[in-house]
């Protein structure tokens, strides 16, 4: 089911899916759709596909890049 407001899953079919560069990593992501960013499973192109607004997936990346997220640092207290 499409988020409200938000882009049918197979707008995403007409351009492209990018790999993600880590290695080992099994995530797609198309930026085909204005305002809206698409994630899907490598290893599965059929199944199901997370859609975020880009706005969030911004946010989301800086997270990453600013070690947000790091499991490792909140278990050692840090």
């Amino acid at each position: 089911m499409p988020p409200e407001n938000g882009p049918q899953p197979n707008t995403f079919e007409r351009s492209r899916w990018r790999k993600t560069s880590t290695e080992g990593a099994c995530v797609e992501v198309n930026h085909g759709t204005e305002g809206w960013v698409a994630v899907r499973d490598s290893k599965n192109p059929d199944g199901c596909i997370l859609l975020f607004k880009r706005t969030v997936w911004s946010s989301f990346l800086v997270g990453i890049h600013t070690n947000r997220f790091d499991v490792r640092r909140e278990q050692e207290g840090l």
